[in-house]
Order: structure tokens, then C-alpha cells, then sequence
């Protein structure tokens, strides 16, 4: 099974370096997440540079980890289809349902020409955004243009390249999911485990309160970190620090923001702590991360 997660992760390169797509997978099962995380692979983050750019903006982020809930659930329900996100981006969506839940492949980067009819429907959608984040729309407008393709690919040619992918990404979740339960790992509440997970990948770039988490999924604090630490082999606190490493590293090789700025953004107070947990779950400093995986005048 090792073998097929490098066969998606080499399949997901090409996309992006053969075809020029930025394709990115959402809403996966945690142990889907962590074997892609371990072969340097991102999971629920849109990486063409108009997103990256914008999610700098702390709540437009939040929103849109937000949002991608609502997209898994209306992925499940109207099957493949083509829509525009909030910040205007034209975007193809790919379910992957799995034990009741809906995950998604998400192909973006791209935004309608000017005279096509759903380029007024973009531009307001961006207006709104700006508005409601206080961001400049002039600045914004010409990110938008400048990074987003209006060369928008032809849908019987994605469908050829995303079905694979379809596959692959199901077959994993049902291997991980059979090797759990033989495991037992998911034993007691699998839905809880799951809306821990959600819950603290929309929350993880700030103080995550166990007394929040507790009211908001109405358990207690023992029985919510036993169910995690069941499903998930590690504690909440181990999961958010690996959430947060991943996002740094993400940053790191894609701005130009400083590794104390990264600290800050992440969730993590004090740089020399993200700098310590950092090393701990990458086995590197952040700087000789950027050093080591930074691609000059290309963004992933």
C-alpha cells in the first residue's frame, strides 16, 4: 500500500509539472492524511499562488477551511461538478466518498475569461470577499489576474486525468480504514474521531481550548482525548503541532515571509518553540527546510 500512496504523490507531481494543474485533496480520513504528510505530499490546502497569497489574510483563511466543509457535503450530494469559490477562483471538484463521509479532489488556479458569462458572477463574488475582509480590491484584482489562467482546460480532459486519481485516493482509504478496524483503532465512536479532526483543522492556527472543543462536541475532555488518541495514535496536542508544520512548510517554500512571521501565522507564539517543534516533526530547522525545497521563480 506504501507503494500506491508513491504512486499518488509521483501522479500529483505530474499533474502539476507535466499538465500545469494545481490539483489538491480534501477531507481525507486522518490516517490517508498522515501517510501522504509523511511522503511530503499536503492535504486540504490549495496551493496555486492566488490562494496562498490571499489565505495571508487570517480570517479569509478561516473561511475558507470553512467553506470546504460545505463543499465536501455538496460534493456528496451533487457528485463531480464545476463551481467558483468565494475569492472568484474556478475551480473543478472531484468527490471521494468514504464510510459515510465525502472527500474531495479540488482542480483550481483558474478564473473565467472577461467575456465569458461567468466572469461578472466571479468579479462580484471577489468584491464580496474584499468587502467583507477588508482587503483592497485594486490589489486583489490584479493578483487575481495575474495568477489565476483563463485557459480554462477541457472538462473530458480532467475527467481522463482526475478518475485515476479517484481511484488510487479510494482504494488507500479503504485499506487504511479495513487495517483500523482490524486494528481496533477506531474502536468507541468513529464519528466523534472525525468531528475532532474537522474541528481542529479548522482551528489549528490559533489557541486550540479543550474547553471549547469539549462544548462544542458536548464530551467530556477525557473521553474526547481517549476517542482521538484511539483513532488517531497520538494526542490532540501532537496533532495540532503536526497541522501547524504543515502549513509552515507550505509558507516556507512558497512566500517570502519570515520564519518568525510563519510562527505567528501558524498558531505557534514563539518562534524558537515552532522552531523546536518544527525540527522535531520534520527532522530539519524551518530555515534549511526553505533552503532544501524552495523552487526559484516557481510556486507549487
Amino acid at each position: 500500500m506504501q507503494q500506491t500512496f508513491r504512486h499518488i504523490t509521483d501522479y500529483m507531481q505530474y499533474l502539476w509539472e507535466g499538465c500545469g494543474l494545481f490539483v489538491s485533496v480534501h477531507n481525507l480520513p486522518l490516517a490517508v492524511m498522515d501517510t501522504l504528510c509523511e511522503i511530503n505530499f499536503l492535504c486540504n490546502r490549495h496551493t496555486n499562488p492566488y490562494c496562498i497569497a490571499l489565505k495571508t489574510n487570517m480570517a479569509l483563511f478561516d473561511r475558507c477551511r470553512e467553506v470546504q466543509i460545505a463543499v465536501a457535503q455538496h460534493c456528496g450530494v451533487c457528485g463531480e461538478c464545476c463551481g467558483i469559490c468565494h475569492a472568484g477562483v474556478l475551480e473543478y471538484l472531484y468527490p471521494v466518498p468514504w464510510d459515510g463521509e465525502t472527500g474531495f479532489i479540488s482542480v483550481s488556479g483558474f478564473r473565467p475569461a472577461a467575456d465569458a458569462p461567468d466572469y461578472e458572477k466571479a468579479m462580484h463574488k471577489l468584491g464580496r470577499c474584499c468587502e467583507e475582509f477588508g482587503m483592497d480590491m485594486a490589489e486583489v484584482t490584479a493578483l487575481y489576474h495575474r495568477h489565476l489562467s483563463e485557459v480554462v482546460p477541457d472538462r473530458a480532459w480532467l475527467d481522463v486525468l482526475m478518475h485515476p486519481l479517484q481511484d488510487m485516493l479510494s482504494m488507500v482509504i479503504a485499506s487504511c480504514l479495513s487495517s483500523d478496524r482490524a486494528d481496533g483503532t477506531e474502536d468507541g465512536n468513529p464519528v466523534l474521531f472525525h468531528k475532532i479532526c474537522t474541528y481542529l483543522q479548522m482551528h489549528y492556527n490559533k489557541k486550540i481550548s479543550m474547553e471549547e472543543l469539549c462544548h462544542s462536541l458536548h464530551y467530556s475532555e477525557s473521553y474526547i482525548s481517549r476517542v482521538f488518541r484511539s483513532g488517531g495514535g497520538r494526542s490532540i496536542q501532537r496533532y495540532v503541532q503536526e497541522l501547524r508544520t504543515e502549513e509552515a512548510k507550505l509558507l516556507l517554500v512558497s512566500t517570502a515571509m519570515t520564519v518568525q512571521e510563519i510562527a505567528l501565522y501558524v498558531g505557534f507564539g514563539d518562534s524558537n518553540y515552532f522552531s523546536t517543534v518544527f525540527r522535531s516533526i520534520a527532522g530539519i530547522s524551518p530555515r534549511t527546510y526553505r533552503k532544501q525545497n524552495q523552487k526559484p521563480n516557481r510556486q507549487r
